[in-house]
């Protein structure tokens, strides 16, 4: 009996490094295209008389290696993301990009695990 064993494909040759590494950009962009989703569901939610000023604000963007979501820092998003008048209020807005960010943390595995099984063919 003998065995024959090959030794090439992209696991082997250098492929898989370049492979993997585009899986993880796809991932973190995926994640990241999830959050601002969260972001404007919850605006959309929340906000009783939208001028649609605030919603086009939001956007996602790369900073550096990272991705990040934020409100293109409109004057008054601090005022709605920290409850300060919640007691005050009946605005349901406040904590908006703290609740999406929840959701996004728990839905990061399932994400990467949907964007990676597009790549798993690649490195066989």
């Amino acid at each position: 009996m003998g065995v024959h064993m090959r030794s090439d494909g992209p696991v082997l040759d250098g492929r898989g490094v370049h492979i993997l590494g585009q899986a993880s950009r796809d991932i973190e962009r995926e994640i990241a295209v999830f959050a601002e989703d969260q972001v404007q569901v919850r605006l959309a939610r929340v906000l009783k008389n939208p001028t649609g000023y605030y919603q086009s604000q939001i956007r996602r963007h790369q900073v550096g290696n990272y991705w990040q979501v934020d409100d293109s820092r409109v004057a008054y998003g601090p005022w709605l993301e920290s409850g300060k008048n919640r007691h005050r209020t009946r605005f349901k807005g406040y904590f908006t990009f703290r609740r999406a960010a929840q959701i996004t943390n728990r839905r990061a595995s399932a994400i990467a695990d949907r964007v990676l099984r597009r790549y798993i063919g690649r490195l066989g």
